[in-house]
């Protein structure tokens, strides 16, 4: 009866992510659907989307602790909601056609991500003093490795599953595995953006 609250919880904690960070969810689902399908067509070339999607993503996570932080209303949340969905598009748009894989775009893309992460770490610990910077960042240190650590964990049990199923029982399309390990990288975002 144990693992039956253990669930529970863990699905209530889901929710509540869900909730608190509506958007981001939906960037991430975007990605790894993305992802499935460039799994499924080699041929397909999602780049300049995948890209999009986790700078829109990074977007809406400090866009929700801005207004965690500084605001009660929520019409401000959703204000903030707006902003993000509006630089998402002009980041899609300022990006342009990709055809073949960029450094520069890259390079640009993960700069922006990491400058948003910085700022996500440096908001909880801005004008009130409840919180200081290096408390946010050891908090957000902690839940990445631990999600970390968990999908890698995951990802191994995985891996070696397939790989006994396939060498001692019955040929398995490589593309089982990738989608399995699509699903299971997923959550690693959305973990680290809640902790």
């Amino acid at each position: 009866m144990k693992w039956i609250a253990t669930l529970k919880n863990a699905f209530k904690g889901m929710g509540e992510s869900i909730y608190r960070f509506p958007l981001t969810v939906g960037y991430l689902l975007a990605v790894a659907i993305l992802n499935a399908l460039m799994i499924e067509n080699r041929e397909l070339d999602f780049t300049r989307l995948i890209y999009t999607f986790l700078v829109g993503a990074m977007l809406s996570v400090v866009g929700q602790m801005l207004y965690e932080r500084f605001f009660e209303k929520s019409t401000a949340r959703y204000s903030f909601m707006g902003v993000a969905l509006i630089l998402t598009l002009g980041y899609y748009f300022a990006v342009g056609p990709q055809y073949e894989f960029d450094i520069a775009i890259t390079t640009k893309t993960f700069v922006a991500i990491f400058a948003l992460l910085i700022a996500f770490i440096w908001i909880p610990s801005i004008a009130k003093g409840e919180v200081s910077f290096h408390q946010s960042f050891l908090s957000t240190a902690k839940a990445f490795f631990t999600s970390f650590l968990f999908t890698l964990v995951l990802a191994s049990g995985v891996g070696a599953i397939y790989s006994a199923t396939n060498y001692l029982l019955f040929d398995v399309d490589q593309n089982v595995l990738e989608h399995i390990l699509n699903v299971i990288v997923a959550p690693l975002h959305l973990s680290i953006s809640c902790p």
